[in-house]
């Protein structure tokens, strides 16, 4: 059936209107602190454009900051050739990428359903999900963007395939699938999966079998991207094996994160774009693994609408990369993830809802035009968020108080910022929540001896010196330095007893410079003092003994 070329404007019309209205505010906001510095705002490589080193550098795995996604970087390089290190800009780009791939998604449904009110509504209710938002306005999150269009132009290209069935067809789905690959494999490894889905239904080739030998290499290339997290130097030293953790701890938490992930598909209100959660229980795992699987278990059973199977299986399948298979000292659930995933939920409730009131159009369409206004303020109010780091870490830290990569990255940011103790108090709160991030140990103490640097160039020795005891907490090795810092501020403050009992500390616990002892300016005010010259004699004596 022949679709009026007008309906078609009109659908693709809409969305670009919609979504250059709707994230407006992107052209305004500034790159945040996650990630962003290894893609393009800290990475000399990707500034300096495309270059021969460049190039060679994007497809060196071992080279790399993440795993391979050449063509990210690429992308990334022939940006800033054209527009210069512009966050506003570098995100427009991102917001056209997703318009693409809001009409993309809306062509390939209506050429394999020849629906186009259906399809169409599933493209803008994707195109206006707040979800997306999580994608759009983080321009780390480029990969995610060009692997979807890749993946939803050989999903077009398929359509002339299943048409056709010659070799030129099926090397241009190959040839896409190959660069999706190069953008972000472990979302396009998932093609092959989605192939055999869409050959049940809409397009009913499962009457000529499963036709599994047309699509052995795209399996073939899906093995390959399963092992390139592997082969990285440059892996987050967080992410940890495979048995990181119990297998029924590993089960619980991907059930959760199943049902986190559809949660905030079907009500997406207070989420986070990351949030991190210290442990799930197996009780609360498994009542959810029930849930799911009984729910699984009903629509698969269900032979009268093809669409709940493949749309509910999109889901659940897609979302596999994002249930937990490599894990972190910690959970985190990351919004981003839901991009794909998204898609198969809205494929069962627009024909879903079509399907049950297929008798009230009017209604329908009134239905349809609220959720539309609804989807669109959400949406804006999100895209407000992702202002710059504080607004979008602070927010994290709204929805979950104990959100410790929130607090870490708010740490980074006020510290960088010189907001010394801002920074210290977000640092405090990552080790709180989360004691094993010894990255963050270490960023703490040379926080903590920075706020000293500033309280004392202040002349605010008291909080000077809370600070020094501060620092011992988290590194206890270097006692003897500390106290011999905190010496001389109680010798600058003239409090003579005090400072002598910090010096006797200071050699207690490993101070033996004999030099700086003597000849240190902070200390002129005790050196003429009886106690000074027999701690200076105690050192000398601790120095000759170990000798």
């Amino acid at each position: 059936m022949q679709i009026p070329w007008g309906r078609n404007f009109t659908v693709i019309l809409f969305i670009c209107i919609a979504l250059l209205a709707v994230y407006a505010p992107v052209r305004q906001q500034k790159f945040i602190n996650l990630d962003d510095p290894a893609y393009i705002s800290r990475n000399p490589i990707i500034q300096a454009g495309i270059t021969p080193q460049g190039i060679l550098w994007a497809f060196n795995i071992r080279e790399t900051p993440f795993y391979f996604q050449p063509l990210t970087y690429l992308s990334l390089m022939a940006e800033v050739e054209i527009l210069g290190v512009n966050p506003g800009r570098h995100k427009s780009v991102n917001l056209l990428l997703h318009i693409i791939n809001s009409i993309m998604l809306y062509l390939v449904l209506k050429g394999m359903t020849q629906t186009i009110w259906r399809s169409a509504g599933v493209a803008i209710f994707f195109a206006l999900h707040p979800l997306c938002v999580d994608t759009v306005a983080y321009i780390a999150e480029r990969k995610n963007l060009l692997g979807l269009f890749f993946m939803l132009l050989a999903l077009y290209f398929w359509i002339f395939y299943t048409r056709q069935e010659n070799n030129r067809a099926w090397f241009k789905v190959y040839l896409a699938y190959i660069l999706g690959f190069c953008a972000k494999p472990l979302l396009v490894m998932l093609l092959p999966f989605l192939l055999v889905l869409l050959d049940y239904w809409p397009l009913g080739r499962f009457k000529t079998g499963l036709l599994l030998r047309e699509k052995l290499p795209f399996f073939g290339l899906t093995l390959v991207a399963l092992t390139l997290p592997f082969l990285s130097y440059n892996l987050s030293p967080e992410i940890s094996s495979l048995d990181a953790a119990p297998l029924k701890q590993r089960v619980a938490e991907a059930f959760f994160y199943y049902g986190y992930f559809l949660r905030i598909m079907l009500w997406p209100f207070n989420f986070a774009m990351i949030n991190t959660y210290a442990s799930i229980s197996i009780w609360l795992g498994s009542v959810l693994g029930i849930f799911l699987g009984g729910l699984t278990f009903g629509i698969l059973k269900n032979t009268k609408f093809s669409f709940l199977k493949v749309g509910w299986l999109w889901t659940l399948g897609t979302l596999v990369p994002a249930v937990g298979l490599m894990r972190t000292s910690a959970m985190a659930v990351f919004t981003p993830f839901a991009y794909l995933p998204l898609i198969g939920l809205l494929i069962m409730l627009v024909w879903g809802t079509a399907a049950i009131i297929s008798k009230f159009k009017y209604q329908a369409v009134a239905i349809s035009f609220c959720l539309v206004i609804l989807l669109s303020m959400l949406t804006r109010v999100r895209v407000e968020h992702w202002h710059n780091s504080v607004s979008i870490f602070q927010h994290g830290i709204s929805i979950n108080k104990n959100n410790w990569l929130a607090h870490r990255q708010l740490g980074v940011f006020w510290v960088e910022h010189n907001q010394i103790d801002t920074g210290l108090q977000h640092y405090s709160e990552t080790l709180r929540i989360n004691p094993a991030q010894a990255l963050i140990r270490t960023k703490l103490s040379r926080a903590i001896l920075l706020s000293v640097a500033w309280h004392k160039k202040k002349g605010d020795y008291e909080t000077a010196l809370q600070r020094y005891l501060y620092f011992l907490q988290y590194q206890p090795q270097y006692a003897g330095s500390i106290y011999y810092n905190m010496a001389c501020l109680r010798s600058r403050q003239g409090r003579i007893l005090p400072a002598l009992a910090l010096l006797s500390k200071a050699i207690k616990y490993g101070f033996a410079d004999q030099k700086l002892f003597r000849t240190d300016p902070d200390l002129n005010l005790i050196r003429t003092s009886k106690g000074f010259k027999n701690l200076e004699a105690k050192l000398n004596a601790k120095i000759n003994s170990s000798n």
